[in-house]
């Protein structure tokens, strides 16, 4: 059997272990990472990982490269990437690791709430979002603003595309509504454990006095915070419970900064700013109850797949994608009006049925 040769192109570091799909007897693999303002760290160069730099020399260096195996993998769609796909010969097949944020953006009106956009956002920054998305001025806007380029060059690696990896067939059929010239869909493998030590920690959930509530992933405004804060605000109970907010990567703009003011020097509330290795972010959903993401796009897979591994309660948002393939897949999920409800109601603790 002929082993394929298989290029792998990231350029954020937080995902290239996703490579490790292709692991096994049908690919010989080859992971590039184009470095941008922050080096790759040298822990965890492999020996399978070659560094580059996001320079004309070096991307050129990348083409020639893609241009000798059978498939290149690309690793969420920018704008560097957008410029590697356009040089390479017709006879690679190229796959599209859909991250999300690529097409989300481009709906952004619709991804954030109302609450986020109008307290999260300065006036300057709403009516900027608005311009972008208006037919009449969205063309004027990107000329001007230098962006034309990569709007056109997005468009026409995607229409060169062959294959897009996402997480589910319900939101590649709602991304496909929206945007028709989408490559043709393959489902994600979703990782399988055999570990005997995953699973719930009861014990160590049950024993603390007051419960951790996780809520959002980043700093990105995505995760539509404001909504859940405002909800937690308004019940007394609140300062029964520990909630905690990752907010360790991300822009730092200034809806980052008004989140930051929403819950400073309010003991109820946790800031987790700092990037946790692997034990710690386990150690904490080992102790939390529940999971609270409010986002309206399909985001934050990584911890909810970890939040169900660890028996912690999961809410999300019924514009959700995600929460609805989750609901087909057998999963028990729960609303951001649940979460209100059980949050008045003092029921948020962790729940052992619910888990298992």
């Amino acid at each position: 059997m002929k082993k394929l040769n298989v290029v792998h192109i990231h350029t954020d570091y937080k995902f290239v272990s996703n490579s490790n799909i292709f692991s096994g007897d049908y690919f010989i693999n080859k992971i590039i990472i184009i470095q941008k303002d922050t080096p790759y760290p040298a822990e965890c160069k492999q020996e399978d990982v070659e560094l580059y730099n996001d320079n004309n020399n070096d991307i050129n260096k990348i083409i020639n490269i893609c241009n000798k195996v059978d498939v290149v993998v690309i690793y969420n769609l920018d704008l560097i990437k957008s410029k590697i796909i356009l040089q390479l010969s017709r006879e690679i097949k190229i796959v599209w690791r859909f991250f999300g944020v690529e097409l989300y953006s481009k709906d952004y009106l619709n991804m954030i709430s109302k609450k986020g956009l109008k307290e999260g956002h300065t006036l300057k920054q709403q009516i900027t979002k608005k311009l972008k998305r208006s037919k009449a001025f969205g063309n004027i806007y990107y000329f001007l603003k230098g962006k034309e380029n990569y709007e056109k060059l997005n468009a026409k690696a995607i229409k060169r595309l062959d294959l897009m990896l996402v997480l589910s067939k319900e939101e590649y059929k709602v991304i496909k509504n929206k945007w028709q010239n989408l490559p043709s869909f393959v489902k994600l493998p979703h990782p399988q454990f055999f570990d005997d030590t995953l699973g719930s920690n009861y014990e160590v959930k049950n024993s603390l006095q007051k419960p951790i509530i996780i809520f959002g992933n980043s700093r990105s405004a995505f995760n539509n915070h404001l909504d859940i804060i405002h909800i937690i605000e308004k019940y007394p109970i609140k300062t029964q419970y520990n909630f905690s907010l990752f907010f360790n990567y991300g822009a730092e703009n200034f809806y980052a900064k008004r989140v930051r003011n929403e819950v400073y020097n309010k003991p109820y509330f946790t800031l987790i700013d700092d990037f946790l290795p692997k034990e710690q972010f386990n150690d904490i959903y080992d102790k939390s109850s529940a999971l609270v993401i409010n986002s309206y796009r399909q985001m934050a897979g990584a911890n909810i797949r970890t939040a169900l591994e660890k028996g912690v309660k999961v809410y999300l948002n019924n514009k959700n994608i995600h929460k609805q393939w989750l609901e087909n897949e057998g999963f028990k999920i729960f609303s951001i009006h649940d979460f209100e409800n059980d949050l008045k109601n003092d029921a948020l603790k962790f729940d052992r049925k619910i888990a298992e």
